[in-house]
Order: structure tokens, then sequence, then C-alpha cells
């Protein structure tokens, strides 16, 4: 019998210019909507469908990003980080 694993990817590089002041110090994915950082929205959606182990891509201020999220053990979920060492463009990570 074949495990099956799933897994999703969410971008989460980008500077978040769009978004003025609030992206200054604090990575777009953690701008609040309700009181919740953007990105926990989306990992809660992820886990409630299903989704066990999600891939983030980073660029800017991705130390804050993981030290927010962590391995995602506070969700219930493994987190794993792919880290754009330079700028690649859209969705370049």
């Amino acid at each position: 019998m074949v495990q099956k694993i799933y897994q999703a990817i969410i971008l989460a590089g980008g500077k978040g210019t769009r978004l003025g002041n609030l992206t200054e110090n604090m990575p777009k994915p953690l701008v609040s909507v309700g009181g919740i950082p953007l990105i926990v929205h989306s990992i809660n959606l992820l886990k409630q469908n299903g989704i066990k182990e999600i891939i983030i891509t980073v660029n800017y201020l991705a130390n804050k990003l993981q030290e927010y999220l962590g391995d995602g053990e506070k969700w219930g979920i493994h987190i794993r980080y792919q880290i754009e060492k330079e700028p690649l463009g859209t969705a370049g990570s």
C-alpha cells in the first residue's frame, strides 16, 4: 500500500510594496486580517483540507516569518522553508 503525502506550497517571498508602511518591518504574510496573520488563515484552510506538510518559499524578512511560524507544530502540521537567496521575480523560488 502506498502512503499518500499531502503537501502544499505557499509563496511568501515578496516585499508587499503595495501595502506601503504595513510591510516596512514585517513580511506581507504576517499582516493581520481580522486579528490573525494572513498566512495563518492559509495554514488553517490547508490543514482543514488534509494538508500535513507545507513548504513556504521566503525571501523578504524571511527570519521574521520563520520565527513566527517555526516548524508548524503550533498548528499540528510540518513546515519547511525554501529560501530564495536573491529575488527571482514572481514565484521565482
